[in-house]
């Protein structure tokens, strides 16, 4: 990192850590801003798409059923801007596995943002609880649980880090502040999470990723769990009541102008560049969250149409509800959902099959496992780039 490459609009200060390279400390938040009068519109529309959004999830019958996937999507598109890629077959089939040793590291990693995800969304969504800095440090230990780094889970590192693809810290193209700052800059982190400004919710959310991200205060997963408290900063400010939204959609698709657009505003103090790129990214997050919901909600009523012109039971249906919260089943999971014994749960899953909304994993397996492909499919995120 060049001092050169900052200007006198720089929003913090060069700190030299203990072997005297420099690093960059954020001032606190919020920085002086001056929003063009026009954006007042923009930001309108992000706070309409976003009521819109929340409308539709508080009107589904039951909305749980739907949390899953976004949560699982959410999880996926997360680990895709961090090159992680696991393809959601192996991660929905891993999650309905209780032996664990054999799955791979993208699958594990993925399945621990999904359940870093669930833990944020349990604790802020369902409790109501503030985001605060243990909530934060719980879900870096979930992250980080059996994989790389995992000595470090639910610590703020005690190391330098850097970032960029240089393995010199001397060459690379951001160095955040060195550990023994940590604290404190966490601490001011922690006081802008509970005390709202003046500035409009989206552009709050905005600087507090920001804010995160430059601070960097873990050795591993800060990406994955900042992009996790923008959901969850989501329901703090009011803006969503039901967390079916994908925050990570647009980073994971323009993710070099995320790294620059978070990198320029450190360098020059472009915060409307950032901000910019940033409440695009709730909309277009917004809007797609929103048709996803749909698609969802109409393959839900032709898999019921379908069984109910069959004169199938209420019990069927709910398997078929619960295939949207785990789309890999067994014939265990089946008895333990709708309450019977193994022959009558086995012959609901034939039916499914019959009805091409089951099919088996890998034919003759112990024990059997069977998979919605069509849900699979509505669900799995493909990566824009690989």
């Amino acid at each position: 990192m060049k001092e050169s490459d900052f200007t006198s609009q720089m929003p913090g200060s060069f700190v030299k850590n203990l072997q005297g390279v420099t690093t960059f400390a954020p001032a606190p938040l919020p920085p002086a801003l001056s929003l063009p009068l026009s954006w007042l519109k923009r930001l309108g529309v992000v706070d309409n798409m976003l009521g819109r959004l929340d409308g539709a999830a508080k009107a589904l019958p039951d909305q749980k059923i739907l949390v899953r996937s976004f949560v699982r999507r959410e999880a996926q598109l997360s680990s895709y801007i961090e090159n992680t890629y696991a393809r959601y077959e192996e991660v929905a089939a891993a999650d309905a596995d209780n032996e664990r040793t054999e799955i791979n590291e993208p699958v594990r990693e993925t399945l621990n943002a999904e359940r870093a995800i669930r833990a944020g969304v349990e604790a802020v969504f369902e409790q109501g609880r503030p985001v605060s800095l243990q909530l934060i440090r719980r879900m870096h230990g979930i992250l980080l649980d059996g994989v790389r780094g995992h000595e470090s889970r639910g610590k703020f590192r005690g190391v330098q880090v850097y970032i960029g693809s240089s393995r010199d810290v001397q060459h690379a193209r951001f160095v955040p502040a060195p550990s023994h700052l940590l604290d404190d800059l966490m601490e001011q982190f922690a006081k802008s999470l509970g005390n709202p400004d003046d500035l409009p919710p989206a552009v709050q959310l905005a600087l507090l990723h920001y804010q995160f991200e430059t601070i960097h205060p873990f050795e591993d997963g800060n990406g994955r769990l900042g992009r996790i408290l923008i959901l969850l900063g989501l329901c703090q400010h009011q803006m969503l009541t039901v967390p079916l939204f994908n925050a990570s959609l647009h980073f994971e698709r323009n993710r070099q102008e995320y790294y620059d657009s978070l990198l320029r505003a450190s360098t020059h103090g472009d915060w409307l560049s950032w901000i910019s790129f940033f409440v695009e990214g709730l909309r277009v997050a917004a809007v797609e969250s929103l048709q996803k919901i749909n698609e969802l909600t109409e393959l839900r009523k032709n898999y019921h149409q379908r069984l109910q012109a069959a004169r199938n039971s209420a019990l069927l249906l709910k398997l078929v509800d619960q295939l949207f919260i785990r789309p890999v089943i067994r014939v265990s999971d089946a008895q333990e959902t709708m309450g019977v014994t193994y022959p009558p749960a086995l012959n609901s899953i034939q039916k499914l099959i019959d009805a091409k909304i089951l099919s088996e994993i890998k034919p003759r397996s112990m024990p059997a496992r069977f998979i919605a492909r069509g849900i699979l499919k509505a669900v799995n995120a493909e990566p824009t780039q690989r």
